[in-house]
């Protein structure tokens, strides 16, 4: 399970290690040497910690996934990070969304839901500042 706190000094590190390296940049911006390996440390410490970010805020969306399906009284079959333009959501989503297909069974039967997720890392239900809220479709 991912802890949230995890989640957001991640995001501190991330905007630090970004907003440290373009100080530099900007204080020794004559100085080509030093520019040079400050983009090259933001490269190498941002772009790590951006996807160690995206796979935390999977496992926050797979978990409250498996809460709400369970509190259903079905059992996950699979989830899978799904293509938003194939999805009941393609007129209500865009980039600060993550949508996921669900399949689960609950009394032998095997059902499909889907689930819009939100991009904000501290607060999964939040709504997003670009985007559309966290929502679910069950096809039952």
């Amino acid at each position: 399970m991912v802890n949230k706190n995890d989640c957001r000094i991640t995001v501190i590190w991330i905007h630090f290690s970004l907003i440290f390296g373009l100080a530099l940049i900007i204080v020794f911006r004559k100085n080509v040497i030093i520019v040079v390996i400050s983009v090259c440390c933001i490269l190498l410490t941002g772009l790590p910690l951006l996807f160690i970010a995206d796979n935390k805020l999977e496992q926050l969306h797979k978990t409250e996934i498996n809460k709400v399906i369970v509190d259903r009284g079905g059992i996950i079959n699979s989830i899978d990070l799904s293509d938003s333009k194939l999805s009941p959501f393609s007129e209500e989503s865009d980039s600060g969304n993550k949508i996921y297909k669900i399949t689960y069974s609950r009394s032998d039967l095997n059902y499909t839901a889907w689930y819009r997720g939100t991009k904000v890392i501290n607060d999964i239900h939040a709504k997003p500042s670009k985007g559309y809220g966290e929502k679910w479709i069950f096809l039952e």
